[in-house]
C-alpha cells in the first residue's frame, strides 16, 4: 500500500490531487446544491403566482450579488467566493452542448410538416437572418461612432496606438510559443512576451475569464489549436499531462461502465435513462475528437444526435418496443422541478429530464461571464443595449405575426422568437410563450453555425472590420455557436459576442415573463 501510494504521489502532486477530487466530488455536491436553491425558488414563484424561470431568477441574483459584493469589498476579495461557485458553474458551462442534445432527439415527435411548410420556414429563416445581421451591424457601427464622438475622439477611423500594435505582435508572436515538445509538454510563456503591453495583458484576461459554455468547451478540448488557448496552457503548465490524461480516462470509463451497465437494465426492466446517457455523452466526446476546422461545419450536437436516434432505433428493433414510445421515455417532463409529483409525472425520469435539469444549472451560470464583463457593459453601455433592445423587439414582435400570416402555425411561429437566442435561454424563452421548442432549437444552432461559416466574410463584404461590431452581431444573430469560434480568432470580439448574447436571452425571457407582453403578441397572430 505504502509502495502504491508513494508511486502515485511521485505521478501526481498535491495540486493534482486537489484537482481530480474537485472535479469528482466537490463538482456534484455544488450542483446537487444548485438544483436544491432552483427548487426552493421556484415554489416561491409558484406561491407568489408569476411566470418567470428559477434558474433565469437565480441567474440575476448571482449577477446581482457578486457585483454589488465587489463594489461594497473590492474585486480582490470576492476572488474566494467566484473560485467556489466556479466548481460547479465551470463544470455546467463545460458541458453545456450536450445539454441541448435532448431538444434534437425528440425531434421525430414533433408535428408533421409539408414540403411546403419546409420551404417556407427555410425563407424565413434565411431572410430574416440576412437582413438582422446587416441592421444589427451597421446600427452597432453607428452607435459606436456616436460613442467615440461623445467621448471626444475623432470620428476618423483610429490609426493603431503602440500598444495596439505591440499587442497584435504579441498574438503572432504566441504561434511559435505555444508549441507542444516530443513529450506532449507545453513550455512556459516567455515572460517578456506576455508584458508586451497592457492590451496583451488584457486578451490573456479575457481568455483566462471566459468560461462561458461553448467557448471553455472549445478551450479545454482544442489541443491541437493551443496557441490561442490560454485555458489549455494554465491548466497544463498547473496540472501537467498525466492529470489531464487521468481524467480524459476517468470520464471515458464512467460513461462506457454507465452505457454498458444501462443496457443490461435495458433489456431487462426495459428502463432507458442509463444507456441513454451513456450514449449521448460517448458520442459527444468522440464528435469533440473531429478536428477544429472539420467541427465547423459537422457540429458535434448534429452529429451525435443523429448517431444515437439511429442507436436508439436499433434498441427498440431488439427489444420490440416502439420507437416513438421510446422517444416519449426520453424527456417524460420529470425534471428536478416535478421529481416528487409522481401524480401529474407517473412516468420516471428519462435521459432529457436528467439534462435539462443540468442545463438550468448552467443558466445560472452564465451569470459568472456576466459578471467578468459588466465594465465592457458599462463602458460600451449605449452601443451594447440599444442592438440588444432593437433585436429583442424584432424577434419578439416582429417574427411571430409575419410567420403566423405566411401559414405556418402559432406554435412555430411564436418558436421563431427563440431564432437567435443562445439554447440556454431560448428553452425557458419559447416554453413560457408555448412555441416550438425543436424549432428554436434548430434555428439556433444553424444560425451559429452560419456564423463561424460565412459571418467573418458577411462582415467583409458589409466593409465592417470594428471588433464591437463583430462582437455585437455574432453574438445576437449567431449566439454561443459563433462565441466560441470568435475565441480561437478574435478574443475581444469574444467578450463582446459572450456578453451580448446572454444579455439579449436575459432581456427575452425577462419579455417573456410579462403576461400583458404575451397576450399582445398571440393577439396579433393570425
Amino acid at each position: 500500500m505504502s509502495w502504491q501510494n508513494s508511486s502515485i504521489s511521485r505521478l501526481l502532486s498535491n495540486k493534482d490531487i486537489k484537482y481530480l477530487f474537485r472535479s469528482y466530488a466537490l463538482v456534484p455536491i455544488g450542483i446537487i446544491l444548485y438544483l436544491m436553491i432552483l427548487y426552493g425558488i421556484q415554489r416561491i414563484i409558484q406561491v407568489i403566482g408569476i411566470r418567470f424561470p428559477s434558474s433565469v431568477c437565480l441567474m440575476l441574483i448571482q449577477f446581482i450579488g457578486l457585483s454589488l459584493l465587489a463594489l461594497i469589498f473590492g474585486e480582490k476579495k470576492i476572488e474566494v467566493v467566484l473560485k467556489v461557485l466556479e466548481v460547479p458553474c465551470g463544470f455546467s458551462l463545460r458541458w453545456m452542448n450536450v445539454y441541448f442534445i435532448p431538444a434534437f432527439v425528440v425531434l421525430p415527435l414533433s408535428k408533421h410538416i409539408g414540403v411546403g411548410g419546409a420551404f417556407t420556414i427555410c425563407g424565413i429563416f434565411v431572410i430574416g437572418y440576412l437582413a438582422m445581421f446587416a441592421l444589427i451591424a451597421y446600427l452597432t457601427l453607428g452607435l459606436e461612432i456616436v460613442q467615440n464622438y461623445l467621448a471626444g475622439k475623432i470620428s476618423k477611423r483610429k490609426t493603431p496606438t503602440d500598444s495596439e500594435s505591440g499587442a497584435q505582435e504579441s498574438k503572432q508572436e504566441l504561434k511559435p510559443e505555444f508549441k507542444a515538445d516530443s513529450n506532449g509538454t507545453i513550455p512556459e510563456l516567455d515572460s517578456a512576451t506576455t508584458t508586451a503591453s497592457e492590451e496583451s495583458q488584457d486578451i490573456a484576461t479575457d481568455l483566462e475569464n471566459h468560461i462561458e459554455g461553448e467557448a471553455l468547451m472549445e478551450q479545454l478540448t482544442q489541443i491541437d489549436q493551443i496557441d490561442t488557448n490560454a485555458a489549455v496552457d494554465r491548466f497544463s503548465r498547473t496540472h501537467g499531462v498525466v492529470v489531464r490524461n487521468l481524467c480524459q480516462v476517468i470520464d471515458w470509463s464512467l460513461y462506457t461502465i454507465c452505457f454498458i451497465v444501462g443496457i443490461v437494465v435495458y433489456f431487462t426492466t426495459g428502463y432507458e435513462l442509463p444507456y441513454q446517457l451513456g450514449v449521448t455523452v460517448l458520442l459527444f466526446k468522440t464528435c469533440m475528437l473531429i478536428p477544429p476546422r472539420w467541427r465547423r461545419f459537422a457540429h458535434p450536437i448534429l452529429i451525435s444526435f443523429a448517431v444515437e436516434l439511429l442507436i436508439i432505433l436499433i434498441f427498440t428493433e431488439i427489444r420490440g418496443q416502439g420507437f416513438l414510445d421510446s422517444l416519449r421515455d426520453y424527456k417524460t417532463g420529470r425534471t428536478y422541478l416535478h421529481l416528487f409529483d409522481g401524480k401529474n409525472y407517473p412516468k420516471l425520469p428519462g435521459c432529457g429530464d436528467l439534462l435539462s435539469s443540468l442545463m438550468d444549472v448552467s443558466i445560472v451560470s452564465l451569470s459568472i461571464p456576466m459578471y467578468r464583463y459588466r465594465m465592457d457593459l458599462k463602458k460600451n453601455f449605449l452601443v451594447l443595449t440599444v442592438p440588444i433592445l432593437v433585436c429583442a423587439a424584432i424577434c419578439f414582435f416582429c417574427y411571430p405575426p409575419i410567420v403566423s400570416r405566411l401559414g405556418l402555425s402559432d406554435s412555430m411561429a411564436l418558436g421563431f422568437t427563440g431564432r437567435s437566442v443562445t439554447l440556454a435561454l431560448g428553452t425557458p424563452l419559447v416554453a413560457n410563450l408555448g412555441g416550438n421548442q425543436s424549432l428554436m432549437a434548430c434555428s439556433t444552432v444553424i444560425s451559429g453555425i452560419i456564423g463561424v461559416i460565412s459571418g467573418e466574410a458577411m462582415l467583409k463584404l458589409l466593409r465592417l472590420d470594428s471588433d464591437m461590431v463583430e462582437g455585437v452581431t455574432l453574438g445576437l444573430n449567431c449566439g454561443a455557436v459563433s462565441t466560441s469560434h470568435l475565441l480561437t480568432v478574435n478574443p475581444k470580439a469574444a467578450s463582446v459576442s459572450s456578453l451580448s448574447f446572454t444579455l439579449f436571452g436575459t432581456v427575452m425571457v425577462i419579455w417573456s415573463s410579462i403576461n400583458p407582453l404575451v397576450r399582445t403578441i398571440k393577439d396579433l397572430l393570425v
